[in-house]
Parts: structure tokens; sequence; C-alpha cells
């Protein structure tokens, strides 16, 4: 993008991009956080694949994980 100057003072100030709305850039750890969303949302279907069927098989097996776990676990969530 273009810089506009006026007697060698810049008027963007900031990082920006071009686009519709001049947005700023992220800085730091906002690219993680975009990316991650990015394939959360890309990839949800996946995500219930693969985690439903732990989910249901940890739900019929809990009688096999001992009780102090159990009460642990709903203890953090607060049941």
């Amino acid at each position: 993008m273009a810089k506009i100057r006026v007697d060698g003072l810049n008027i963007n100030s900031g990082p920006t991009q071009s686009g519709l709305l001049s947005t700023p850039v992220p800085v730091g750890g906002e690219f993680e956080v975009i990316n991650m969303l990015t394939l959360l949302f890309r990839y949800w279907p996946l995500l219930l694949l693969l985690f439903v069927p732990i989910g249901l098989w940890v739900y019929y097996k809990r009688n096999f994980i001992p009780k102090w776990i159990w009460r642990f676990v709903f203890k953090l969530r607060g049941i």
C-alpha cells in the first residue's frame, strides 16, 4: 500500500493493510489465535469424528475409571 506523504509527514500512521477498510495488521500472538480459529472452523467435522467416539467410549466404560477421578472431574465442573 502506498503511503501518502505531505511535507515528509506520514499521514497513515501505524501498520495497516490495504482492504475495504484500512484495518490494523495483527501483532504478536494474534496470528496464532487467528490460525487456530481458522483450523477449528475448517476442520470441525474431523474433530467431531475424532472426539465423539472417544467421548462415547469413555461414557459407556466409565465404570472402569476409578470413582475418585470422576468425583474430581465433576467437582471441577461444579456438578
